[in-house]
């Protein structure tokens, strides 16, 4: 067992999952946000298909747990996990967005109000940032063809697993 947690050390060691440059532009901001969205959305997915089952394992006594039951509930822990990693780093994608505007990152907390979430994410997707250096550092480079085909393929990605993941939630009438 020390040796999976030593392997799994490793390998984790060189993923630079959370590493992001000072500044991050336009395109490059949309295409990691929906590549992370996709990984959250992907984990959720089998705990979706099995969701079904959910109030089956919430009458269950704590004594009569199964293996199945187990199981499902380790892929739920799994997957929450999973999407508070992804929620950490969709937070640092926008506060390096918003350094690339010369703001603070704290302007980051307005997005927990609704209407003005809706709005930060708008402008952080659609307005440039500062020219040249600012406080925060160096002029991002300019996106590259790859950037942009990962943020068309990621968008694409997004709104199809969210699509399915939907349908998923509310049933087999809408498969």
């Amino acid at each position: 067992m020390v040796n999976l947690f030593v392997r799994l050390k490793s390998i984790f060691s060189k993923i630079n999952f959370f590493k992001l440059p000072p500044r991050v532009n336009r395109i490059r901001s949309l295409s990691l946000s929906c590549q992370t969205r996709v990984i959250a959305i992907s984990s959720l997915m089998p705990f979706m298909l099995i969701s079904s089952r959910l109030s089956d394992i919430l009458k269950l006594e704590l004594a009569n747990i199964n293996s199945s039951t187990e199981t499902i509930i380790i892929l739920l822990c799994f997957s929450a996990i999973v999407c508070l990693i992804c929620f950490i780093k969709l937070v640092l994608i926008d506060i390096k967005r918003l350094h690339d505007f010369n703001f603070s990152g704290w302007w980051v907390v307005l997005s927990i109000i609704p209407i003005i979430s809706s709005l930060l994410a708008l402008a952080l997707i659609f307005i440039s940032g500062t020219k040249g250096d600012n406080k925060f550092g160096p002029q991002p480079p300019k996106a590259s063809k790859l950037d942009y085909i990962l943020a068309f393929l990621g968008c694409i990605l997004y709104i199809v697993l969210s699509a399915v993941s939907l349908a998923l939630i509310n049933g087999p009438k809408y498969l």
